[in-house]
């Protein structure tokens, strides 16, 4: 099983892929049959070739994108980290955003390093209101004054 200090690298190997908008890098990191759930996306993402090309939408609907580590842990064979996730993109109303987004991953590996699972859960919410894709006036209604 790997160590704690395996997978914390491991997971900041994947995090500086995304950082840098290197889809290559992301793919070489999954297991062929990984399933990443990430709840911002209708269809889990199986294995590398489909995280690839994920990953390379990513980053040409919003190039130049950066990845910041908040918090990471490591227990058995799964890692855990906090993270935000900033950058520019079109919103509803065709016009260029930032965008800071926090969110947090949770990503099981085999022995060799390979991602076998990933869970991903980020604040679609609030990335939507940043994007103008949510009224001003629907803050309050939702909770954020």
């Amino acid at each position: 099983m790997p160590t704690p200090e395996q997978l914390i690298g491991w997971q900041r190997e994947w995090s500086d892929a995304w950082d840098r908008n290197d889809p290559d890098a992301i793919a070489a990191r999954f297991a062929d049959d990984c399933v990443l759930r990430d709840y911002g996306v209708p269809e889990p993402i199986i294995g590398p070739e489909q995280a690839r090309s994920h990953a390379a939408e990513y980053f040409e609907q919003s190039p130049g994108q950066a990845f910041k580590e908040i918090a990471i842990a490591a227990s058995g064979d799964r890692v855990f980290q906090e993270f935000v996730a900033s950058g520019d993109v079109t919103g509803a109303d065709g016009e260029l955003h930032h965008f800071e987004c926090r969110g947090a991953t949770v990503a099981q590996f085999d022995d060799s390093g390979k991602r076998t699972a990933t869970w991903t859960c980020w604040d679609v919410l609030g990335f939507l209101r940043q994007l103008g894709a949510i009224p001003d006036e629907m803050n309050s209604t939702l909770g954020h004054a």
